[in-house]
């Protein structure tokens, strides 16, 4: 697993309240319908959690991928970084 550090964060409303969550962002192929993409976030690098995050959409890039992105659903920490687990189904 690699992970990606300092992700950006950005103020969002959830549940009434703004605050900085930790924005993950990934491109993955349209048509891959046997794979499914889990983003982890840790704060430590010695864990990781793939609960907590709210999908916030998806734009076509025009080129047979798409952007997906994801928000946390607690405050960002100070240090964040994420992770994307794949899996592909036989």
């Amino acid at each position: 697993m690699r992970w990606q550090s300092v992700a950006p964060t950005q103020p969002i409303d959830v549940l009434g309240v703004t605050a900085n969550c930790f924005v993950f962002q990934f491109r993955r192929h349209i048509g891959a319908t046997s794979a499914t993409w889990v983003p982890r976030f840790s704060s430590d690098l010695l864990t990781s959690d793939a609960a907590g995050f709210t999908h916030l959409g998806s734009v076509n890039n025009g080129d047979g991928t798409e952007t997906v992105a994801f928000c946390s659903i607690a405050p960002a920490p100070a240090r964040a970084f994420g992770s994307l687990q794949v899996t592909v189904s036989p």
